[in-house]
């Protein structure tokens, strides 16, 4: 599956700190193997929309199943993402 990052997603991962980085980056990486992930569920409301678990931080996507793309959408600590 092809990953896409928005403009908005990569200036969310240039704010984090360098520890958080790395470990959303690895998190990233690890998106080409979706819907494998065990850390990834289905937004409510949202039928398209998905969001993966990287410590307090979530990492929003939403999948075109059709042009197997997964575009990633926000990197946000998880008491500011879902607002």
């Amino acid at each position: 599956m092809n990953v896409e990052i928005t403009e908005r997603a990569s200036k969310d991962f240039k704010k984090l700190d360098r520890s958080v980085k790395k470990q959303v980056k690895e998190a990233l990486e690890k998106l080409d193997d979706f819907p494998d992930l065990t850390d990834v569920k289905q937004l409510k409301g949202s039928p398209k929309r998905y969001r993966l678990r990287v410590g307090n931080w979530r990492i929003i996507f939403c999948v075109d199943w059709e042009k197997n793309v997964l575009t990633v959408l926000t990197i946000n600590h998880r008491k500011k993402v879902y607002r």
